[in-house]
């Protein structure tokens, strides 16, 4: 990792200390993984004709992305994925056409992935 990668992980670890909650994130037919994660939220709509027709929330997840190891290899989000925090199960999905995931920085360092409540 690069000089500017582990000042990120730095300062998330620090964000992680005062904000993160517990998950396990889950890989259907390979395993999960209880790590820490920083919770926070997106408010997305989707416009046609210029005329919005559908707003929704999804709940996001900023994860670290060297601890996002399942079954011994290092995973990216997919849509079949979920995520449990305190009982609560999310579906890794955004909707809208929207990627799960992205990168919060060019380094490659934190995840951000957007869920859509499940149960």
């Amino acid at each position: 990792m690069t000089a500017l990668g582990n000042a990120v992980a730095a300062q998330f670890k620090a964000l992680q200390g005062v904000a993160g909650v517990s998950i396990t994130y889950t890989v259907p037919g390979t395993g999960s993984v209880t790590l820490t994660a920083v919770p926070g939220q997106s408010d997305s709509q989707v416009e046609q004709d210029g005329q919005v027709i559908s707003i929704f929330r999804t709940r996001d997840y900023l994860i670290l992305s060297a601890d996002l190891v399942v079954g011994g290899s290092q995973v990216k989000p997919d849509r079949h994925h979920t995520i449990t925090e305190g009982g609560e199960t999310h579906r890794v999905l955004h909707e809208g056409g929207n990627a799960a995931w992205r990168y919060t920085d060019h380094t490659k360092t934190v995840l951000r992935v957007s869920c859509k409540e499940r149960s």
